[in-house]
């Protein structure tokens, strides 16, 4: 009888959990790090020593990460969010109606969500719903709410990102310091596992607005559209701008350090790009494509994914299968890097 790799690796751990092989923890540990993700989750209910190990080891966690990462796949996985009068969301490769979903509170148009992923873990926000910020983990399917934040202001931009130095995952909320001149220019920071779980203010960002634009995370550092004041000689910075019926434009940063950035101007073909209503630029698959998505997708709207390849100069148009028909609008949101992460929220 032949066993494969992931099964032997079951059945040693399987004798572990038994108490019927005494293996020493470091040998343990490296045992566990050949395990699926789905099997490193439900093994949490071992032992506390196995749960501390897998959930909250940044070592051992940064190891599945990483191993992720080496065996990314090229299709893209999608938060689909349904906008509903009790509204959800799953996360996945496929449309399935039967995927596990998580509620999100009510009272929310669609268009007022934002999401962000990182490294395994997404981020979901909302103004409109006293300052919304949760974090979930598909991997574990946990999530967590972060404290209300204690400043009064409708103008305010929420970002996560991961701070490669620290190792922390980090949600910041900028204020918008253009609106009002007279007010204060405010940037809180809250850092996910820190056990005072309270924000924090962080001095000497400058007085920016954010923009709408999107979020870059580019090797631990988070870049965003943003206006600032007038008399600031710099002038405004775009990373990657969209005109459906000329071309666009895109950026490409050569030298962090040195804040070196090429220029590539590019038109966009007719099909099947002219056909996309409110168009929004999502991000780059693995492959170099622009992916683009609208910004909502009606009951009856096809739920179709644009390509533009900057290099070929061509573009194509998925759908997603099995959308169809639907009873409420959705937001989808691309995700290009989707990557495992036994991290516990």
């Amino acid at each position: 009888m032949i066993i494969s790799s992931h099964n032997l690796l079951n059945v040693v751990a399987a004798l572990i959990t038994a108490g019927d092989v005494n293996i020493p923890l470091d040998l343990t540990v490296e045992i566990l790090k050949k395990l699926p993700a789905k099997s490193l989750v439900r093994f949490q209910c071992v032992s506390k020593q196995w749960s501390t190990i897998i959930g909250t080891c940044k070592d051992f966690i940064n190891s599945i990460v990483t191993r992720s990462l080496a065996q990314l796949r090229c299709d893209l996985h999608f938060i689909f969010h349904h906008c509903s009068s009790d509204p959800f969301f799953f996360f996945s490769s496929t449309y399935h109606q039967k995927e596990h979903s998580l509620p999100i509170p009510r009272q929310c148009q669609c268009g007022m969500f934002e999401y962000q992923y990182v490294r395994g873990l997404f981020c979901c926000s909302s103004l409109a719903f006293n300052d919304l910020v949760k974090i979930y983990n598909p991997t574990t399917r946990q999530s967590v709410s972060l404290p209300e934040i204690k400043y009064p202001s409708n103008k305010r931009f929420c970002f996560f990102g991961y701070d490669h130095v620290m190792n922390q995952y980090k949600v910041m909320w900028v204020i918008n310091g253009l609106e009002d001149q007279s007010s204060e220019h405010v940037c809180q920071v809250f850092t996910l596992g820190d056990p005072m779980k309270q924000w924090r203010n962080i001095q000497g960002i400058g007085n920016h607005s954010p923009t709408v634009s999107g979020v870059l995370h580019i090797n631990g550092t988070t870049y965003y559209g943003a206006r600032i004041p007038p008399k600031n000689p710099s002038g405004e910075v775009t990373l990657l701008s969209f005109d459906f019926s000329n071309g666009g434009q895109m950026w490409v940063m050569e030298n962090a350090e040195k804040q070196e950035w090429s220029k590539t101007i590019f038109c966009l073909p007719e099909y099947p790009l002219q056909g996309l209503r409110c168009p929004r630029f999502s991000g780059v698959t693995l492959g170099g494509e622009i992916f683009i998505l609208q910004l909502i997708y009606d009951p009856n709207d096809p739920l179709y994914v644009y390509y533009y390849d900057p290099e070929q100069h061509s573009a194509r148009r998925t759908e997603i299968q099995g959308t169809s028909p639907r009873s409420d609008s959705m937001l989808l949101v691309g995700v290009p890097d989707h990557v495992e992460n036994t991290m516990r929220l």
